[in-house]
């Protein structure tokens, strides 16, 4: 309730007020015909007064803006891919301000991450926002699509007026495949289109102050035109998790949870083969669970064993399909100059 409210609500009383000292100077009984039309002119001035106060909508904000500051340990909360964390880290080195850009010139470290379902590609942009310190706009096709004429184009415009303004930025387009989508799948639609012309056209004029990154599990369905290097000028390639990263991922997802001294981390990763970093994290929230029920009988706290793990693996099927990680290899073999994680596969 804000002063206007208040306003109101004294002023809706006090004419009120006036009424029915007017209705009681006259004789005038309630019940009287010209009573009973007071009385509902009254109950409609209250009834305006509690559908304008109460019954307002909540206005949702379309881009919330989150604040941050530079935090050097972002990336160590990510179990493996050391080498694409360091890509990551490496892209904004010509995009800030030093001494580098005025001898170089400042390149655009717009960046897209793609690779497979559950590989953690959002999780490494919200971590490289985070390593920054950089203030970020996660946005999905929600915030995007509008069902007014032109709106949706405008919505692009607004968001980046807003990181320009609010800079320095971070946008993450989070499954952009979804926002700015190939239009050879889906000939009928004339808004998305336009929605990713808007894209291109604001992602060329970013500027130093703006970092825009975006993530897919299907880049082949994303806008070609986004590919251009004044646009995305860097694309990585986020695979499956090999070995080594598979058993980081392991002892990461595991945290403070007290595991028994001998823990076989070399079988867990060898029955892993495949499995994506969300498959591994919903392993280890299943073993968690059944550590937890012998704790609850047992009464004091218990390790979580490589049994607990084993019946997690059990569980849960690898969620990502040959055929997917075809395509995936496919289009980076494509795009990519740089094969980075490629060597890893």
């Amino acid at each position: 309730m804000n002063k206007y409210d208040i306003a109101l609500i004294l002023a809706s009383a006090f004419f009120v007020f006036v009424i029915l000292l007017i209705l009681q100077k006259n004789g005038t009984a309630l019940c009287s015909p010209a009573g009973i039309v007071a009385g509902f002119f009254i109950l409609s001035v209250l009834s305006y007064i509690w559908k304008t106060i109460y019954g307002k909508p909540k206005k949702r904000e379309l881009f919330v803006l989150k604040e941050g500051k530079p935090d050097n340990s972002a990336f160590d909360k990510i179990g493996g891919y050391e080498k694409i964390k360091q890509e990551l880290i490496d892209t904004t080195l010509l995009a800030e301000p030093n001494e580098l850009t005025t001898v170089y010139g400042k390149k655009n470290a717009n960046v897209l991450i793609f690779g497979p379902p559950g590989t953690g590609k959002t999780i490494l942009a919200e971590a490289f926002a985070q390593y920054t310190g950089r203030k970020v706009i996660t946005i999905t096709a929600s915030n995007i699509f509008s069902s007014w004429y032109g709106g949706s184009e405008q919505n692009i415009r607004t968001l980046f007026a807003i990181a320009k303004e609010k800079g320095p930025t971070v946008i993450i387009f989070d499954h952009m495949d979804s926002i700015a989508p190939n239009p050879q799948f889906n000939r009928t639609d004339t808004v998305a289109p336009k929605v990713s012309n808007a894209i291109a056209v604001e992602m060329e004029r970013t500027g130093e102050k703006v970092i825009v990154i975006g993530t897919t599990d299907f880049p082949s369905k994303l806008n070609p035109s986004l590919m251009v290097p004044t646009r995305f000028n860097k694309l990585i390639y986020v695979p499956l998790p090999n070995n080594k990263d598979r058993e980081e991922i392991f002892r990461n997802c595991c945290g403070q949870v007290p595991l028994e001294q001998d823990m076989d981390f070399p079988r867990l990763v060898n029955n892993t083969k495949g499995y994506s970093g969300a498959d591994i994290a919903r392993v280890v929230e299943i073993a968690k669970r059944n550590a937890g029920q012998r704790a609850m009988k047992e009464g004091l706290i218990v390790p979580v064993t490589t049994k607990d793990m084993i019946d997690g693996i059990l569980q849960v099927s690898r969620s990502v399909t040959d055929e997917q990680i075809l395509e995936q290899e496919k289009f980076a073999k494509i795009y990519l100059k740089n094969k980075i994680a490629l060597d890893e596969i």
